[in-house]
């Protein structure tokens, strides 16, 4: 999806690095959109409240969530796969940054397939986390599909100097395959 256009990965003409579930689930690396950009050579993430982004070692706080400009991170629950497209590619988008531009693409209710995930961590700083992705496609012959996501997370290190922040993320969506 770097150009809008449906085309092999190899016929792109610009520098696109995809991560994709297989690696985010390989790496653990399924808490937000920020903490995945620490595989990628050239781009870090800044304040998660802003979504700034440094990439090529030039500033920029347009981040995408499916090809739309979005100002924070997207929790790690709904990601399907993170594209970093580098240089000035992110013109196609209206985003005039000259490093690059990243695209997080969002899980879809797929029709024909159930599927059940369930995950949860605790750290040893007082945090901890749940999440539940369900997807039931198999609704009317397998046409019609509803996915349900989920995340609780409480944030830790030592909550009386002021973590133990929590957060809870959902989204559900619906699609129709006639």
């Amino acid at each position: 999806s770097g150009l809008r256009i449906n085309m092999s990965l190899m016929d792109i003409p610009i520098n696109v690095f995809v991560l994709d579930k297989e690696f985010l689930k390989d790496t653990n690396s399924m808490y937000t959109t920020d903490t995945i950009l620490r595989y990628v050579a050239g781009v870090s993430a800044g304040d998660q409240d802003i979504g700034s982004l440094t990439m090529r070692s030039n500033n920029t706080q347009y981040s995408l969530r499916d090809g739309f400009r979005v100002a924070n991170s997207t929790p790690g629950i709904f990601t399907e796969r993170v594209e970093i497209m580098e240089g000035s590619v992110g013109v196609i988008y209206g985003v005039s940054s000259p490093s690059g531009v990243v695209n997080t693409v969002t899980k879809r209710a797929q029709p024909g397939a159930d599927l059940y995930e369930f995950s949860g961590w605790v750290d040893n700083n007082y945090g901890y986390s749940g999440s539940a992705d369900i997807n039931v496609g198999t609704i009317a012959d397998g046409k019609l599909a509803v996915r349900l996501m989920g995340e609780y997370r409480r944030g830790g290190f030592l909550p009386f100097f002021g973590g133990g922040v929590a957060g809870v993320a959902v989204r559900g969506e619906v699609a129709w395959h006639g």
